[in-house]
Order: structure tokens, then sequence, then C-alpha cells
């Protein structure tokens, strides 16, 4: 591996490890879904955050998207779509390296799936 991309990754580690657990978790599913938009609500399900913490979890969005590396589009006044920014550079690696995670983005696509079906 090339000095540049061993830099590139090491970046990425130490973004990941300054994050907090929920920005990690939305990071890492938002990647592994890439290039799906998905809402607030099928992001809560897929990540396992109640009710409370998806309400929390409002200013952790907000700061992702005012940070750049999440992309928050509002199609109503209440229902945002949200994905990752894979122009950001943190980003379009955490994307890349998440595409080794077949499985997991197979499970991530089916709770998708399963909450527009409605048994969330």
């Amino acid at each position: 591996m090339e000095d540049t991309t061993k830099l590139k990754y090491y970046k990425l580690l130490l973004f990941l490890n300054s994050a907090s657990d929920l920005e990690r978790d939305i990071l890492i599913c938002l990647s592994h879904v890439y290039p799906k938009s998905i809402s607030a609500t099928q992001l809560a399900t897929m990540i396992d955050v109640s009710i409370k913490a998806r309400t929390l979890s409002r200013g952790v969005l907000k700061r992702l998207g005012d940070a750049g590396y999440i992309l928050l589009d509002k199609l109503t006044p209440k229902l945002y779509s949200i994905r990752i920014n894979h122009e950001d550079s943190l980003m379009s690696l955490l994307v890349d390296t998440c595409k080794a995670g077949d499985a997991v983005r197979e499970s991530y696509l089916k709770k998708i799936e399963n909450i527009e079906a409605g048994d969330g």
C-alpha cells in the first residue's frame, strides 16, 4: 500500500475515532446504502435508535450536514432525505471502504424494504 493511501486511511480512522457513537453509526449506515437517500425515520430504524434518541439525533444530523459529511434535502417541512456526501474526501473513502461489506449493505437495504412495506 502506498504511503498516500495509508495516510488517507489513517485520517479516516482518526476521524471515525473522534466521532460520537451516534455520528459513527449514521455515517457507516449511510455509507453502506450509498447512493440511496433515506428518511430520518428509516435511518433511526436502521441504526436501532429509539424515538427519544431520534429527537436527540436531529442535532447530530445538523452538525454532520453543517460539516459537509452528509446532505440533508428538505422534501417537506418535516421530511428530509439524508445521504452521505460522497464529494467529501473522507466520506468518499468511507463509501469505498464500506463497499467491502456486501452482507451489511444487503442487511441495511432489506431493512429499508421492510420499513417501506410497513413491516418496520
